[in-house]
């Protein structure tokens, strides 16, 4: 391929996590930067405190199952529920 023609990207959906890996180890993205679609990412404000609770292994275990259904680990999902019932109550006592 000459230095001029443009390089083609692969098609990742029929590529391994590792193929695409490998794949990017060994190319530049620069070079694939006009087939790319622009990608709009957020940064979320970074967690500043912790907070620790006892929970029993059951529920831990139901809580963790739970989650995975959904594709989230389970501490996202504990603090998304804390931030809709937070939500709720302030918006009762508005």
């Amino acid at each position: 391929m000459g230095e001029l023609e443009a390089k083609k990207l692969p098609d990742f959906s029929k590529m391994t996590l590792e193929e695409i890996a490998r794949f990017w180890d060994e190319h530049d993205s620069a070079d694939y930067w006009d087939q790319m679609d622009e990608a709009r990412v957020e940064f979320k404000e970074p967690l500043d405190e912790t907070l620790s609770i006892k929970i029993h292994s059951a529920d831990l275990a139901r809580l963790k199952a739970l989650a995975r259904k959904q594709g989230l680990g389970h501490t996202t999902l504990v603090r998304a529920w804390i931030k809709e019932k937070l939500e709720r109550e302030m918006k009762k006592k508005a």
